[in-house]
């Protein structure tokens, strides 16, 4: 500041010889038509610190700040251009553009939330101011920009929103501001098919998600039922109940409703939650014409509930035509089914279904587990038909016998001849 003083002594209004006084040099003196010449040869920074310094040029330079903020805030065109491409009349990080140079990432649709793991995308560069504030918590200088006009669903060159990067990185009070000053949590983050709704829900920051919903964002537009069900229960219970009811039946590119893939990825608490929601099919089936039950039989507790609210026991695949107790003993360790199966016998599973597997009983013969065999024999409110044949011809008497499994055949033999008696 010295140094401009100096340079400039001779043109202040009443300059003076050096024999003469003269009143003491001040930068606010000068014409503002001069004092505009010379901040155009001033970046941002030092046209800040001038009129923190100049108190009689506050009002002329802040003015002139507040011109400079959006241009100031943002990377320049040039680095958004690597990214994106822009119509002529529209205005880069803040305009949706019209095209993605690169599509595909999608920076966190995975199959869990997640507090820890942060997208590098989320990470504003050097030359983002606005995004560094974000990142660095400086309230001060994300609500200085705000204040100035810079707008706060701006997104920086990667097509990260402000608002998900002040999720992203925790800074709750910014989030808020940002929200104040009318961020849409609901808007995507260009090219990264997530928004700063999806962003919070994924993170399982409910307080965040809670005041974000306050907004009046439409929740469809951020998620299926598909993408929430990654998520923590609390986030589940507050959003479902927001989403369109009659899109809770669809299916993913497998051809799997929100509930089967609760049920097969092993999301309890959001399974439970599901099924308990009136709207959902309980006995859809998928691509191979498996249901929710089907895919539930390795958890008790889930065939439990399913069955309680109403789930169908016995519907068949219809290529093979196995029902429940099938598959539950041809894809469950034979240690976790004997609850399963009394569950599954108990609810009226029917035990003498003949597949391409052949009825339930020659699958537990395959089993090798005698336990299994004796439920099946004894516990069942149908008394098992030892007489069916499979595809190869042969009853559950005559498979044990085939394979080895003789002490099972003995005990199959002998329960035959009790019913003959």
């Amino acid at each position: 500041m010295h140094h401009i003083t100096r340079l400039l002594q001779p043109l202040w209004p009443g300059h003076q010889t050096a024999e003469q006084s003269h009143p003491q040099a001040s930068f606010g003196m000068l014409p503002c038509e001069l004092v505009l010449g010379i901040t155009d040869h001033l970046d941002v920074k030092s046209l800040s610190s001038l009129s923190r310094t100049c108190k009689g040029l506050n009002s002329l330079l802040d003015s002139e700040l507040t011109k400079r903020a959006s241009q100031y805030a943002l990377a320049p065109r040039s680095h958004y251009a690597t990214s994106f491409v822009y119509d002529d009349d529209q205005q880069h990080g803040v305009d949706f553009p019209s095209f993605k140079v690169h599509w595909g990432s999608t920076f966190g649709r995975s199959t869990a939330y997640s507090r820890r793991s942060i997208p590098p995308v989320f990470t504003p560069t050097d030359l983002e101011p606005f995004g560094q504030a974000i990142y660095r918590g400086n309230f001060a200088a994300v609500r200085n920009l705000l204040e100035r006009g810079v707008n706060p669903n701006s997104y920086l060159v990667n097509g990260a929103r402000m608002l998900s990067v002040a999720v992203e990185w925790g800074n709750i009070e910014i989030v808020k501001m940002l929200l104040k000053f009318g961020a849409h949590p609901c808007w995507k983050d260009p090219g990264l098919r997530t928004s700063p709704l999806d962003r919070a829900a994924r993170r399982g920051e409910v307080g965040v998600l809670h005041t974000m919903l306050l907004t009046d964002c439409e929740v469809g537009s951020c998620f299926t039922l598909h993408d929430i069900v990654f998520y923590r229960k609390e986030v589940v219970e507050r959003l479902v109940p927001l989403m369109d009811k009659s899109r809770f039946n669809l299916t993913n590119v497998g051809g799997q409703t929100a509930l089967q893939v609760a049920m097969k990825e092993g999301y309890i608490d959001t399974a439970m939650y599901l099924i308990r929601t009136p709207e959902i099919d309980l006995d859809f089936q998928d691509l191979q014409g498996w249901t929710a039950l089907h895919f539930a039989l390795h958890r008790h507790t889930l065939v439990q509930a399913l069955l309680e609210a109403g789930a169908a026991i016995n519907i068949t695949l219809p290529r093979g035509g196995q029902n429940a107790l099938h598959i539950a003993l041809k894809t469950v360790a034979a240690s976790e089914l004997p609850p399963i199966l009394r569950e599954l016998l108990r609810r009226g599973a029917d035990v003498n279904r003949n597949s391409s597997y052949g009825t339930p009983m020659h699958c537990a013969v395959r089993t090798r587990a005698r336990s299994l065999v004796k439920i099946l024999l004894y516990e069942s409110p149908t008394p098992p038909d030892l007489t069916i044949r499979d595809s190869y011809g042969q009853t559950p008497i005559d498979s044990a016998f085939h394979i080895g499994y003789h002490e099972i055949g003995r005990m199959l033999t002998e329960y035959q001849e009790d019913l003959l008696r």
